[in-house]
């Protein structure tokens, strides 16, 4: 597991979205670290030059709660706010639900708790939005295969694309845009390349995409939208047993999948 682990105090960690790296966070590190925090940004399993598991359902919360306690007992640190975006979001709420005792608090930017609601995950729900030919963005995304290959075959008029489609800079006018494919069309047909890497954009940090994603592609990091209803399915879990052992427990039974936990040595500092 590759992180950043910077500053001095009070712990934070902090962890991405898709497609990004602990690289996203620099201006929050360094603002985080001034005003007197330790701060600890890894990066995801699937991303960056942490590991890529091979297994397609190795990318749940489950693993990835259990990278990060593991990560957390390696650096002794207590415990922690987490701050996350997007996957990193999802993932935040897992061991808050989960390891209680390990978090102090949870700032999640732009998603929700996986608290159960509906009698299905998002991702079974979203194949049933249509029924004229057209794809919600992330059932399109649960098919292993088309996507990584699209993306895989120029990752750096994939990322472009990408970040182009998250900016203020893709006028979409309707938000159907940006998240449905009509019939026949494929992501990069929503997702165009605009020619320039965003503006915003460090060209370094940039480049450090590019260089992960020619090197590992992204079926990795697509792997966390195909476990969105495994991890929905163990959040649920989670849930039933704080409710069973009360909201105080800090010790609720560990599935199986806490065996994606690994040995520190294996922790690294990027």
């Amino acid at each position: 597991m590759a992180y950043l682990d910077e500053g001095s105090g009070p712990p934070v960690v902090l962890l991405h979205g898709f497609p990004e790296n602990a690289g996203t966070w620099r201006h929050q590190i360094e603002a985080l670290t001034a005003g007197g925090h330790r701060v600890i940004a890894l990066n995801l399993r699937g991303f960056g030059n942490s590991e890529h598991p091979s297994a397609a359902d190795a990318y749940t919360v489950l693993h990835v709660v259990g990278d990060l306690v593991a990560l957390l007992n390696h650096l002794g640190t207590g415990p922690v706010a987490v701050i996350g975006r997007e996957w990193g979001a999802l993932t935040a709420w897992g061991p808050a639900m989960m390891r209680p005792g390990l978090v102090r608090g949870v700032v999640a930017i732009s998603a929700p708790p996986q608290i159960s609601r509906a009698p299905v995950g998002l991702a079974e729900g979203t194949r049933s939005m249509f029924t004229d030919g057209r794809r919600f963005y992330l059932d399109y995304l649960q098919d292993v295969g088309p996507a990584d290959d699209e993306f895989g075959r120029g990752p750096r008029a994939s990322l472009r694309g990408i970040f182009h489609m998250l900016s203020h800079e893709y006028e979409a006018g309707d938000v159907d845009r940006r998240l449905v494919l009509e019939p026949g069309q494929v992501m990069l047909d929503i997702w165009p390349d605009p020619g320039q890497r965003p503006a915003w954009m460090p060209e370094d940090y940039f480049e450090t995409l590019v260089d992960s994603y020619e090197k590992h592609g992204f079926t990795g990091s697509l792997a966390f939208y195909r476990n969105t209803d495994r991890s929905w399915w163990s959040a649920r879990r989670a849930t039933a047993d704080r409710k069973r052992f009360g909201a105080g427990s800090s010790t609720l039974p560990a599935p199986d999948h806490f065996r994606a936990i690994r040995p520190c040595g294996q922790c690294r500092r990027r």
